[in-house]
């Protein structure tokens, strides 16, 4: 870096994770062998959605590609980047500080889209420092409104064309609609295998949902792409012939996942817990699906989240 021997951000203090309406701060150090000419040294908040992927029409591709800025919020900690000034030798420490709008989505990662933030620090154009940082939108799992337990049931007729086997039927609940990693859902659920055949075993499989939306380049042509994947999984035993199962409170714990996400118009996050009781030989299973929340702060403020 020639002239300059250090140029960093520090954050303080240290966090992992912040949320919207909070402070970002810290200070920049710059540390220079000798002096040094330079129009200024410039902090950038910024924070970006963005979407890319390629599909193939005929024998052409079409490129899909759209961002969507969340946040841009700059100071100027030294000079006034117009006129240069030479800046003296040793270690220099700027203090910053941003506060993030009220309304946020969540940081996000994945292969065909990403909502990320970061803290750049340059001096002039020719040097610059970057510090990612994580954001997180508040999500409230003490709402009132994900407090009441769901309910639903489902029923399977078994066998084929006119030999029937019986049939099997099912009633399940979660006790809430919200919650955060590290808690658990509990599940009560109540199987009657009404059939003269052994069903497979009970299973509560937790997926996520993500849709990208994206337009091409040229002409805005939107399209979209969603990708389902199984993120954890509780089985129980199989069900004789005849047999009832039940599951009364058992717990399903949340992974380290990230929260549900509304409020981008590029990437949105969705979570459901299926219940399933497999039946063999057959193409369809007895299943109930219930929409989960994925929030971020736990039932009865139990995490240290700050206040905002």
């Amino acid at each position: 870096m020639g002239k300059i021997k250090e140029f960093s951000i520090t954050l303080s203090p240290q966090q992992t994770v912040y949320y919207p309406s909070q402070h970002v701060a810290g200070y920049v150090t710059i540390d220079l062998k000798e002096p040094m000419k330079m129009r200024g040294i410039v902090i950038e908040l910024y924070g970006e959605g963005y979407c890319y992927w390629l599909t193939r029409q005929n024998k052409t591709y079409i490129r899909y590609e759209t961002n969507e800025p969340y946040v841009s919020l700059q100071q100027v900690l030294c000079g006034d980047m117009s006129q240069t000034f030479q800046a003296p030798a040793g270690e220099q420490i700027f203090q910053f500080s941003f506060v993030l709008p009220a309304s946020l989505p969540s940081s996000f990662e994945s292969k065909l889209g990403r909502i990320r933030y970061h803290l750049s620090a340059r001096v002039d154009n020719d040097h610059k420092v970057d510090c990612p940082i994580t954001v997180n939108d508040i999500i409230d799992t003490n709402n009132p409104n994900y407090l009441q337990p769901v309910a639903g049931n489902a029923h399977a007729d078994v066998g084929f064309l006119f030999l029937k086997a019986g049939s099997v039927d099912m009633t399940a609940s979660i006790d809430r609609k919200c919650y955060a990693p590290g808690e658990a859902i509990l599940i009560t659920c109540d199987v009657k295998n009404q059939t003269n055949r052994d069903m497979g075993n009970v299973q509560a499989t937790l997926f996520q949902i993500v849709q990208f939306n994206a337009r091409t380049q040229h002409t805005q042509q939107p399209q979209s792409k969603q990708e389902m994947k199984e993120v954890a999984r509780v089985a129980g035993p199989g069900i004789p012939r005849g047999e009832n199962f039940q599951w009364v409170n058992q717990p399903f714990v949340i992974p380290a996942l990230p929260p549900t996400t509304s409020n981008s118009t590029l990437i949105n996050i969705s979570y459901q817990l299926k219940i399933v009781v497999s039946i063999p030989f057959s193409p369809k299973n007895c299943e109930y699906t219930f929409p989960v929340v994925l929030g971020t702060v736990p039932l009865r403020q139990t995490a240290d989240i700050p206040p905002v």
